[in-house]
């Protein structure tokens, strides 16, 4: 049998073989080994392409040229044909042919070639070369030492180091660097600080700060090396003149000269000015965009006034003032713009004209002059952070809407409550009146911020309290602050003059004796009595339970001796709004509400008694107004044809409501049981129920029963006021009701109300009481369905809520917050008061001559020096007498005997700080 093998690939062929066998097998025999395959074909071409127009510093770092694996083994080929047959044998013989066959046999993979093929030649690896900067200068161009917009830097000095080997040829680095080595980089490189484009703040000046950092790259390649930029340099940017803050008042008045101060300061290492060796010009220029001011020193009588600078030494600072007038013609309580620029010439030569590098804009409050009118009832006091729609709202609103006369005083013009002209406070002027204090903060003279009562006396606030002037700090923002200062009119006794009072051995006796002085005296200075062999501590009980709407303190004076001491009655009104004022021209109605009831309650009573039967939707002026000889129409007003809207009217009601619920729940709170007063001078210690009652007419006035509800309804709350709620109700009605406070007032508030309608409302008294009473019930049920304590408080609150349409509208009473009852003042107790009220005068006083050193300095009006004004001789009788006696007669109510008056004018006039329990030299710098 003959075989053919066929190798791998590209294998030679074997030559045919023949074999004779002798015998026939059904055995298939092996067909023979292939032969080795051959070796491998030639390796490929490898092509790099770079996309790179320059190959300068392309280098090759490994190849990897080996040649291919061999081939697969071959397989077996075909079986040959069979041969011929042999000879037969002996007996019989047969023969057989096999179907061709063939083995299919595996080999392993062909060995790797051995041959490598063209190697290019061998290259070895390079390292990287390192090249950092070390160190370099940057200069500003002109070598002032200020880097600004518009100039040039110059980095010079720059080093540069070889940190590892470095393969480039000569063509690429020309300067080789050895490792390590260190040169110097000649030349010196320009960058330029690009002008602002970004709108910078006023009033601030340009500091900016940057970086100046250098790159180097391949120059062909322009291909960055990173190591290179170690070091970033900070870079200040800023101009090399600043001008310093601008002395300016925040509140100017009309017609006055005013100097404005600022400086100009160079903080550069280079003289400036024309004359300076840099040959920049600068200036400052003052301008007036509105025509608010009249410049004393204006180019061309315009609106700007430019200051030159000539020469100004490396650090040095110029000052420099302009003068301006306040025009006549600006509107009251308006703003003024000025607006200050400095200007500085650019740093390239070629540019000639100036710009602007730094800008303030002033805004100055333009103020009227403060007049007084004697008709007045109002003294409106602001400040230069006052709001101006505020200002303007509330004055429009006594003009306009209640038709009386106000006076308006800017305590930023002066910088404390005192007059310069005369030296006295403005307050006392309006004894008996309305003193409505905005509570805004506000910038005191370069000293911070202060507020208004900051400045106010508590002893002169507490007497003119004490007179039936009125307080109220309108839209307070520091209520706490208030209250604070609040706590020193409580008892101001430590600070003020006192007139020495009654003399008693026993606290019935005093007590006594201040009840009758209730009936005959309206207005004192703040009274000191004297009390023998009693103790403290009985004494203040005594007080609070005889005499609960007047406050007193006691304390030692001597060994055997009380001095009792009278603060601030409980009935006096100082309040504080708590809601700001929204823009636009009308006053929000809780404002108006507000400036109502700061009306002097004997004013309030009269106007209300007035309204009985005459209440319409308008009510004239007259009418109104009618019995109160200092509530005087406005000039060129016709009393009869100028009225007054509905609401304003219904604020009276609320008022009162207001103020004698309020006193009515001070009365009865803590009375115990008994409660200690004699019936027939009950109604006499309530003095605002009384002087209300006191104001009704005695004349008939209603003609009808109906149409009266606001009549009603304020008598219905008034007699609320004395109704028990809940348990207490049955307990005070049924079984202590002899002992009862306020079971003992019910009746006698619903006898004076009878009396009331009797005189006025002859024929309809039945009628109308019954009305009464059913509003009092309907007053009462409203008070029980409050959240809370079950007061007429809340209820107040919340009808003033309802009237104003104001969510939250409410008020805070000082007088309830401050100390509420009398007290006895221990030794370090009445060291702690001295030195309160101590500290208070020195920092008013503090305060009062920093303003008038600002004032001298700023204000050039031609007009008599504040330290030159000497308080002229105080008359033998005092100018308040009148004011008292004038103010009295318009209520109509008792005043006090001349000693009396003249005392409590003079204490107020002369402000004497003498007291039983301080040394007149521990307050002698407030004297």
């Amino acid at each position: 049998m003959a075989a053919m093998v066929e190798g791998g690939k590209m294998a030679s062929k074997v030559a045919k073989e023949f074999m004779v066998v002798t015998r026939r097998s059904t055995a298939m025999p092996n067909a023979g080994s292939g032969s080795n395959g051959a070796n491998g074909g030639a390796s490929a071409n490898v092509f790099i392409s770079v996309s790179e127009m320059d190959l300068d510093t392309l280098i090759g770092l490994s190849w990897d040229i080996s040649g291919g694996k061999g081939g697969l083994s071959g397989t077996h080929g075909e079986p040959g044909d069979g041969g011929i047959g042999g000879k037969g044998g002996n007996g019989c013989s047969c023969g057989e042919t096999r179907e061709p066959q063939a083995l299919q046999v595996l080999r392993a993979i062909g060995l790797d070639s051995t041959s490598a093929g063209v190697q290019p030649a061998p290259m070895d690896p390079v390292k990287s070369e390192l090249l950092q900067v070390i160190s370099y200068d940057v200069v500003d161009e002109n070598e002032d030492k200020i880097n600004e917009p518009g100039e040039h830097l110059l980095i010079r000095n720059i080093r540069v180091q070889n940190f590892e080997p470095i393969a480039s040829e000569p063509l690429i680095l020309p300067p080789n660097i050895p490792v390590g080595a260190t040169v110097d980089v000649p030349g010196t490189l320009r960058t330029y600080i690009r002008n602002e484009t970004v709108a910078r703040a006023w009033n601030e000046p340009l500091c900016a700060k940057d970086h100046v950092s250098l790159i180097a790259s391949f120059g062909r390649l322009n291909r960055a090396i990173p190591e290179f930029n170690m070091i970033r340099r900070e870079i200040g940017i800023m101009y090399p003149l600043v001008l310093t803050s601008p002395k300016v008042l925040a509140s100017v008045a009309k017609g006055d000269v005013v100097r404005f101060h600022w400086a100009l300061k160079n903080n550069s290492t280079k003289a400036y000015g024309v004359a300076g060796g840099l040959r920049r010009g600068a200036a400052t220029c003052l301008s007036d965009p509105q025509g608010v001011f009249n410049l004393s020193h204006a180019t061309d009588g315009g609106r700007e006034a430019i200051d030159e600078l000539d020469f100004l030494e490396p650090g040095a600072e110029v000052p420099i003032d302009q003068d301006f007038t306040v025009s006549q013609y600006a509107g009251d309580y308006s703003y003024g713009d000025l607006r200050l620029d400095l200007q500085l010439s650019d740093p390239n030569p070629a540019v000639a004209t100036k710009r602007v590098i730094m800008s303030y804009d002033i805004r100055m409050q333009v103020s009227g002059k403060y007049s007084h009118d004697p008709l007045s009832q109002f003294l409106l006091v602001v400040n230069s952070h006052t709001p101006l729609h505020a200002i303007h709202q509330t004055r429009r609103f006594i003009w306009n809407n209640l038709g009386l006369r106000v006076d308006t005083f800017n305590v930023s013009l002066v910088g404390s409550y005192t007059l310069p002209e005369t030296q006295e406070s403005v307050l006392r002027r309006y004894i008996g009146k309305s003193i409505i204090v905005f509570g805004n903060h506000f910038k005191f003279f370069d000293a911070g911020s202060r507020d208004p009562w900051s400045f106010l006396d508590p002893w002169e606030v507490s007497l003119l309290a004490k007179a039936s002037t009125s307080f109220l700090f309108a839209s307070t923002v520091n209520m706490q602050g208030l209250k604070g200062w609040g706590d020193m009119i409580a008892f101001p006794m430590y600070v003020g003059g006192h007139v020495e009072g009654h003399r008693a051995k026993t606290v019935k006796e005093l007590v006594g004796s201040i009840h009758k002085e209730d009936q005959d005296v309206r207005v004192a200075a703040s009274v000191a009595h004297t009390l023998s062999g009693q103790s403290a501590s009985g004494t203040v009980k005594q007080m609070n339970k005889k005499l609960p709407l007047r406050r007193f303190a006691t304390l030692k004076e001597g060994a055997s001796s009380l001095a009792v001491i009278e603060g601030l009655p409980k009935t006096a009104q100082v309040f504080a709004s708590v809601l700001g004022f929204s823009e636009g021209l009308q006053i929000p109605d809780y404002h108006a509400f507000m400036i109502v009831r700061s009306l002097p309650f004997y004013a309030q009573s009269r106007m209300f008694w007035n309204l009985a039967g005459k209440m319409g939707q308008v009510v004239p002026h007259h009418v109104l107004y009618g019995g109160l000889p200092g509530f005087q129409p406005l000039p060129n007003m016709n009393p009869t044809q100028f009225v007054i809207e509905r609401k304003y009217c219904e604020a009276i009601g609320w008022a009162i409501e207001s103020r004698i619920g309020t006193e009515v729940a001070r009365f009865c709170s803590r009375s115990g049981w008994p409660h200690g007063i004699p019936g027939p001078i009950l109604l006499d210690q309530l003095p605002l129920l009384s002087q209300f009652f006191k104001a009704a007419p005695q004349s008939a006035v209603i003609t009808a029963a109906e149409g009266n509800e606001f009549l009603v309804q304020t008598l219905g709350t008034i007699y609320a006021s004395a109704l028990n709620i809940g348990f207490g109700r049955f307990v005070t009605q049924r079984v202590i009701r002899l002992g009862s406070r306020k079971a003992q007032l019910r009746p006698k508030i619903l006898q004076a109300i009878r009396k009331a309608l009797e005189a006025c409302a002859p024929g309809h008294t039945a009628t109308m009481l019954g009305a009464v009473e059913a509003a009092a019930k309907r007053t009462k049920d409203e008070i029980k369905g409050t959240k809370g304590k079950k007061t007429l408080g809340p209820l107040c609150a919340k009808r003033l809520a309802l009237a104003t349409r104001t969510a939250g509208a409410d008020f805070v009473d000082l007088n309830t917050e401050i100390n509420k009852i009398s007290i006895k003042v221990k030794g370090p107790t009445a060291s702690e008061m001295r030195t309160k009220h101590h500290g208070a005068i020195m920092g008013r006083s503090n305060d009062e001559g920093h303003a008038k050193a600002v004032l001298k300095e700023r204000v050039v009006t031609d007009q008599v020096e504040l330290d030159d004004i000497e308080a002229a001789p105080s008359p033998s009788t005092s100018p308040l007498v009148s004011v008292l006696e004038a103010n009295a007669e318009a209520a109509q109510v008792p005043t006090l005997n001349t000693p009396e008056l003249a005392a409590a004018a003079a204490a107020i006039s002369t402000n004497v700080k003498a007291t039983p329990v301080v040394a007149v030299a521990e307050l002698a710098a407030h004297t």
